[in-house]
């Protein structure tokens, strides 16, 4: 419960992974650690601000999520005598999130596309976003682009967002055949994401209690 109250969007993705077999068994460490383009707990992670505690025979260090996933797609950057040991997800006031993919079927999907989102609600805008999406040639990869038209008047900021992630997208993957089919996915998962934000602000805003993520 209060993952999906102060994390939704790692909710979101944690819901939607694999199969009940997978998610009873699977560790969300383990997903980080796999590093797969495809992953999703990372990418709501990383749109939330978590850091990683890492351990070692040298010690304790405190890693983003960017961090650990590096450059790479499939090879993180921990080293041989290195732990994942611990998520810390930050509780902040006046939030909301949200987590969405687009898989190849209804169930034991992998993404093709995926992205999270974290964003401040100030009215009818939204400030200090983060937004992340995967599958794009790599794992969870910022985009500042889509972050920024967050912040613009609702009667701009759909189609705005829209095409800065298509943007993002051909810098991410340019040339590849697959483009064209991720930059319409990325459009589609745009437009649901927002209306979960918004949806959650409405909920939150009914129910007098602020959101925290």
């Amino acid at each position: 419960m209060a993952v999906m109250l102060n994390a939704t969007a790692l909710s979101d993705a944690a819901s939607s992974m694999g199969s009940v077999q997978i998610r009873n068994r699977a560790t969300v460490g383990g997903n980080l650690a796999n590093a797969s383009p495809a992953a999703d707990t990372p990418c709501a992670l990383a749109a939330l601000g978590a850091s990683v505690i890492v351990f070692s025979i040298s010690g304790r260090k405190v890693l983003s999520i960017e961090e650990v996933l590096g450059s790479c797609p499939n090879t993180n950057t921990l080293l041989p005598n290195e732990i994942i040991m611990e998520f810390c997800v930050p509780v902040r006031k006046g939030y909301v999130s949200a987590f969405k993919k687009i898989g190849s079927r209804s169930e034991v999907s992998i993404a093709r596309v995926n992205m999270a989102v974290s964003a401040k609600y100030e009215g009818e805008t939204f400030s200090d976003a983060r937004v992340f999406v995967g599958t794009l040639g790599s794992a969870a990869k910022r985009c500042l682009g889509a972050e920024n038209t967050l912040a613009l008047d609702p009667s701009l900021r759909e189609q705005s967002f829209k095409e800065a992630l298509c943007e993002f997208a051909e810098q991410m993957i340019p040339g590849r055949s697959t483009l064209p089919y991720k930059k319409s996915v990325l459009k589609a998962l745009a437009e649901d994401l927002l209306g979960m934000l918004e949806e959650r602000v409405r909920v939150s805003e009914k129910s007098g209690e602020e959101s925290h993520g």
